[in-house]
């Protein structure tokens, strides 16, 4: 998976753009537990091609009506430029995890069964490589619990 995002002098209609989508289903919060006991996060693992220092990427929201066979730039789905999350990351690969929490929330009440997201870069023209979903370091959406337990 490779992120590219360019909005400087003369913006994305002067640099390319590789468009990055996700798809995924919403695994379900267990009956019968206090939901606020978990969260829901982006498992990926990768990292930032050039070395010169950190940057950041914005998951934004679109719709669930593409599929991976058959969209292309003429067919892409409606993108909302109001990232649900961002991850700051630096060039070193490794596995991230990014809080989409609230926007897969929000799909639920909604009353969907999965969740879709542009990933956009920098908007520096910097590169960002991840594992794509065939490999065993694939990203996934996780549904992670956490519970405080009293330090003795």
């Amino acid at each position: 998976m490779y992120v590219q995002d360019d909005w400087t002098n003369g913006g994305r209609t002067q640099h390319p753009e590789t468009l990055t989508l996700v798809k995924f289903k919403i695994p379900p919060l267990p009956a019968n537990m206090d939901a606020s006991l978990f969260k829901y996060r982006i498992r990926l693992f990768g990292g930032k091609t050039e070395t010169n220092g950190a940057d950041q990427i914005f998951f934004y929201p679109t719709n669930n009506d593409w599929h991976a066979s058959t969209v292309s730039w003429n067919n892409k789905p409606a993108i909302n430029y109001r990232s649900d999350a961002v991850l700051y990351l630096n060039y070193s690969h490794e596995y991230r995890m990014v809080d989409v929490d609230k926007a897969v929330r929000k799909a639920l009440a909604e009353g969907k069964t999965e969740v879709s997201w542009y990933i956009g870069g920098d908007r520096q023209g910097n590169h960002y490589d991840f594992t794509p979903a065939i490999s065993k370091q694939s990203l996934v959406l996780m549904l992670t619990g956490f519970k405080k337990t009293p330090e003795l």
